[in-house]
């Protein structure tokens, strides 16, 4: 499953979890509820923000769907820093909807639901920020996108560190409370 032996901090945020502007906005597409499916068009996004266990790695899933005539436009999903002064594109998903031949969104074009799970990207900070926007320049009544869920998979640190560069004790940067650091290892 590309999992390895990490201790992993594990959460999945679906349907109503999934904000936009402060509310829950979505549509049912074969079934399945998506955030933002008819409400998230030219620069509309998905910002999800969570405070998370020390960690050093993280690794998403994200299922989502493209709706209604995507003429080679760009699905994103951004992390941010924790003072949003820097953000790494996770995920660029070009898409000519066009050539898809199933409408299970509504409306009268072609819809594209697609899975995606992202490799190990190294982590450290004490939030996640994940953005998920297009560069669509059309409004949602003519195409949008939407979210049926995230996963997101964190490699936690050994309960002894604060902060680490590795799993175990002998990786840590910083040591929690009541310990002390002697060569990246947290002692009592």
């Amino acid at each position: 499953n590309g999992y390895s032996s990490y201790d992993y901090w594990d959460t999945t945020w679906s349907g109503t979890d999934l904000l936009t502007d402060g509310s829950y906005h979505g549509e049912t597409c074969s079934g399945e509820d998506s955030s933002g499916v008819g409400y998230l068009g030219s620069g509309g996004e998905i910002d999800v923000t969570d405070i998370v266990v020390d960690h050093f790695l993280l690794k998403f899933k994200i299922i989502f769907w493209l709706v209604d005539d995507w003429d080679n436009e760009d699905f994103k999903i951004l992390l941010r820093d924790n003072d949003d002064s820097s953000e790494t594109v996770l995920l660029t998903h070009t898409s000519d909807v066009d050539s898809h031949t199933s409408d299970e969104c509504g409306g009268d074009a072609n819809d594209l639901r697609v899975e995606f799970e992202s490799s190990h990207i190294s982590h450290t900070d004490t939030n996640v920020k994940l953005i998920i926007t297009s560069d669509i320049d059309e409004p949602a009544s003519d195409k949008s996108f939407g979210v049926v869920s995230i996963r997101l998979l964190l490699a936690k640190c050994s309960p002894a560190c604060a902060t680490c560069s590795g799993p175990g004790n002998g990786n840590c940067d910083s040591c929690a409370s009541g310990y002390s650091l002697q060569n990246d290892d947290c002692i009592l």
